[in-house]
């Protein structure tokens, strides 16, 4: 079950973008880490990226991250529809993720957070 769906900024300048975001949100990032090239926040609707071009790049074009309550099951479900994986499900700083291209040839970030950042987020009813 799809539980929310963020957009995806990718930005050159992370506090930048907080700034505005943050003030237009009314709320501070549920979560800001640096994780292996890149700098990621996540605060109302957005998920922020900022790194170097080439990693960003990755991420151009895909959707997401799409949160859900649990992550295998989604990955049968769209296996089974005719989904290829183009990137194997990995732990992030924010839980478990896999990208997958759907038939239809967009490809999404799925993403299944950590307890800790699921009831932060989503509060205790969709926590795993």
């Amino acid at each position: 079950m799809i539980l929310k769906t963020y957009s995806r900024v990718l930005t050159p300048n992370m506090d930048a973008a907080l700034a505005v975001l943050g003030e237009l949100v009314g709320a501070e990032p549920d979560l800001r880490v640096r994780f292996r090239r890149f700098d990621i926040a996540f605060t109302g609707g957005f998920c922020v990226l900022s790194g170097p071009q080439e990693a960003m790049d990755r991420y151009r074009g895909t959707v997401g991250p799409v949160i859900v309550d649990d992550l295998d099951e989604t990955r049968e479900t769209v296996l089974r529809h005719g989904a290829e994986l183009t990137m194997p499900p990995f732990e992030g700083p924010a839980g478990m993720v896999f990208l997958a291209r759907h038939p239809d040839n967009v490809e999404y970030e799925y993403l299944q957070f950590t307890p800790e950042l699921g009831e932060a987020v989503l509060g205790g009813e969709h926590t795993p």
